[in-house]
């Protein structure tokens, strides 16, 4: 007596008999869109690798007044009155030792527009490192890309797929950015720090 699990895995086998196979002109023109797509994708890493570049350098450039953020704008403006103060104390105490205002110390209260890329030499260290890492990402979002389009062809070749499933090979390729995310100012900050852990190891 045939059990209801048997009828049920007959069932499927007989259905996925009679699905249409893909033909041998659609295997070939898939083939040939995979190829093609590829090239465009290959062309379109390297389109973004310099998009990459460029969004990092305007990090790099980057300057922030106090006064752009409501946050900073209070904290500026508490620490004004906290150093205006103290130099109202200063003066009037070099007012009692008798010390010129031309001599007088003096106090004042500073806003760096920048922080570690504030030197040339810092920029040059961070674009450097920038570049190599991008590069890195370029060379292997190619190698990702030319996988997929080897890995495609061999199972259009040897599986002879239905038609419905060819139709799914049009969506598989990832996209450049997918495989090249943005590369943030800080990775670049801690690659440089790991850089000079590395040296000074090895002159130690």
């Amino acid at each position: 007596m045939t059990t209801l699990e048997e009828t049920t895995m007959e069932t499927t086998e007989m259905e996925e008999t009679t699905k249409p196979r893909m033909t041998a002109r659609e295997r070939s023109d898939l083939q040939a869109l995979v190829r093609q797509r590829a090239r465009l994708m290959k062309a379109q890493a390297k389109q973004r690798a310099l998009e990459l570049q460029a969004e990092f350098e305007i990090q790099l450039q980057g300057h922030f007044a106090y006064d752009q953020d409501e946050v900073w704008k209070a904290a500026y403006a508490e620490c004004a009155k906290v150093v205006n103060d103290a130099k109202a104390v200063i003066h009037q105490r070099c007012r009692e030792l008798n010390i010129p205002d031309k001599f007088a110390p003096s106090l004042d209260l500073c806003w760096w527009r920048s922080g570690a890329n504030a030197t040339k030499t810092a920029r040059a260290d961070m674009r450097r490192e920038a570049k190599m890492r991008i590069d890195a990402l370029e060379s292997a979002a190619k190698t990702e890309i030319e996988r997929y389009s080897v890995e495609t062809q061999t199972e259009l070749i040897a599986e002879g797929l239905t038609t419905e499933a060819a139709q799914a090979f049009l969506e598989k390729l990832p996209s450049a950015e997918s495989l090249m995310p943005v590369l943030e100012l800080n990775q670049v900050s801690q690659g440089l720090l790991e850089m000079e852990h590395q040296k000074q190891r090895l002159l130690n």
